[in-house]
């Protein structure tokens, strides 16, 4: 047996009462009949349909899983075709989504020996007259140790030509 999942549409415009549970017990009695076994089943809610179907504009969504041999699919399907309260309906083969699982690994180093391994070292630069200079200490160990400072003199304070909106 292969699982299945139907999303049903039910005619909302019968009783107004009972009409969930109803909608649900004749969806659960046809897959019964068919031979299969209901997994799950549960109403999506009443909607608006996009467009008429059979004079219908509104809907009762109903969604189940079932388990049901393969050869008895088309019986299933042809038995709701002919439900006076099922509007529409589809059958899909169900495949469960693979979970993921999601391992952490812990470093084999510890973090001193990380730390001593990964110092930088930068040549250490007194150029001020560069638009962007970086400044580090003798020995920095870490790009959080890095201080960047942009010199605002080399900034033009007047607008480049070709840059601005453009002129009619």
């Amino acid at each position: 047996m292969n699982t299945y999942e139907i999303v049903s549409i039910m005619n909302v415009a019968r009783e107004e009462g009972d009409e969930l549970s109803q909608a649900e017990e004749t969806i659960s009695r046809e897959i019964v009949q068919a031979g299969g076994e209901v997994m799950d089943i549960g109403s999506m809610g009443q909607r608006k349909l996009a467009y008429p179907i059979e004079d219908y504009t509104e809907g009762l969504y109903i969604l189940a899983h079932f388990m049901l041999p393969p050869e008895a699919v088309v019986t299933l399907r042809d038995s709701l075709k002919l439900n006076n309260a099922i509007i529409r309906s589809l059958i899909v083969r169900y495949k469960k989504r693979p979970t993921i699982e999601i391992e952490t690994i812990e470093p084999e180093e510890s973090t001193e020996e990380l730390t001593e391994a990964a110092i930088l070292e930068i040549p250490i630069s007194d150029d001020t007259d560069d638009d962007i200079s970086i400044i580090t200490s003798e020995v920095t160990e870490s790009i959080d140790d890095l201080k960047i400072e942009v010199n605002s003199d080399s900034i033009p304070s007047e607008e480049i030509p070709g840059t601005g909106p453009k002129e009619a």
